[in-house]
């Protein structure tokens, strides 16, 4: 692999994230043009997984392709890893993302400001964790996701949505942090 293509790996990360970054410049009754942006990055999501798997699947190359950022080692440096489960898992990901953005585009969508960034970052935190190379990193994928999940459920207003909302976010925060526990005694160990 050379040039883009041994880039192709961290496109389901980046690609979100960017849009989503774009999207907040953008006037909230730009709506139409929103979810072109938010489901043309999911499908794009969709196609770098495909890539992968296909990639994963050449007899000619290895079984899972491998990134390092800033070509750093993996105690120091970040890593990303697609094989052929964690490729499928993002394709998946990315279709249902679609796929519900389309269904959102008739009502969520309007009901409140940003949904469509927030929706981004939740696939952006779903494809980075399936494509992490290490415990510490798949934590902060899961956090991403977490945050994301958590705007997107209080998306519009409501007391009975609020408290239930509260509650989600409690148990998930004490899950959070039974999680980093166990990171760090995985590290320690190890």
């Amino acid at each position: 692999m050379t040039g883009f293509a041994n880039h192709v790996i961290i496109l389901p990360i980046m690609l979100p994230i960017v849009a989503a970054a774009f999207m907040l410049l953008l006037n909230e009754r730009r709506r139409t043009l929103k979810n072109r942006i938010s489901i043309g990055a999911a499908l794009g999501i969709a196609a770098s997984a495909i890539w992968l798997l296909v990639q994963v699947e050449n007899p000619n190359t290895p079984e899972a392709v491998v990134y390092k950022l800033a070509s750093w080692s993996a105690p120091c440096g970040v890593v990303r890893v697609a094989d052929r489960l964690s490729a499928l898992m993002v394709l998946v990901t990315a279709t249902v993302g679609a796929v519900a953005l389309l269904y959102s585009a008739s009502r969520w969508a309007a009901l409140g400001p940003r949904y469509h960034s927030r929706f981004l970052l939740l696939l952006m935190g779903l494809s980075g964790a399936f494509l992490t190379g290490d415990l510490f990193n798949l934590y902060v994928f899961f956090e991403v996701l977490l945050a994301a999940s958590y705007g997107l459920l209080l998306h519009s207003s409501g007391r009975r949505r609020v408290k239930a909302g509260l509650h989600y976010v409690a148990v998930n925060l004490a899950g959070s942090f039974f999680f980093l526990v166990g990171v760090g005694v995985i590290y320690a160990l190890t």
